[in-house]
């Protein structure tokens, strides 16, 4: 294996060292218990850790949740779309003009021009 390959799986282990210990629902000792506990009565422990997964996104959801909040996001989203409904009528404002214009160059390039009357 190569020194990138190497350093990439040493930060990758450490990466999901980290998260697992920073977003784990229970401590390691009850979730061993509780695995124990499951294969002790027939199981494989996919129930625990089907548990263990759900719990990991139930927080990682408030947690995004809460960061998002924290963020100001909604207020920046409301202001932006104040301003593109602001440029919205503008450019339709434009455009009703635009229009204006080139339909009365084309009336005015269509309409016959009065002959002088000759004497």
């Amino acid at each position: 294996m190569s020194k990138k390959g190497k350093l990439g799986l040493m930060v990758g282990l450490l990466a999901g060292s980290v998260f697992g210990l920073l977003f784990a629902p229970s401590r390691g000792k009850t979730t061993r218990k509780k695995l124990q506990d499951e294969i002790k009565k027939g199981g494989y422990g996919q129930k625990t850790g089907a548990e263990l997964l759900k719990d990991i996104g139930k927080d990682l959801k408030v947690t995004g949740k809460e960061a998002y909040d924290e963020s100001g996001l909604d207020d920046k989203v409301d202001e932006i779309k104040m301003e593109a409904a602001k440029m919205k009528k503008k450019a339709e404002k434009m455009a009703g003009e635009m229009a204006d214009k080139v339909t009365k160059e084309v009336k005015k390039k269509l309409t016959p021009k009065a002959k002088p009357k000759k004497k």
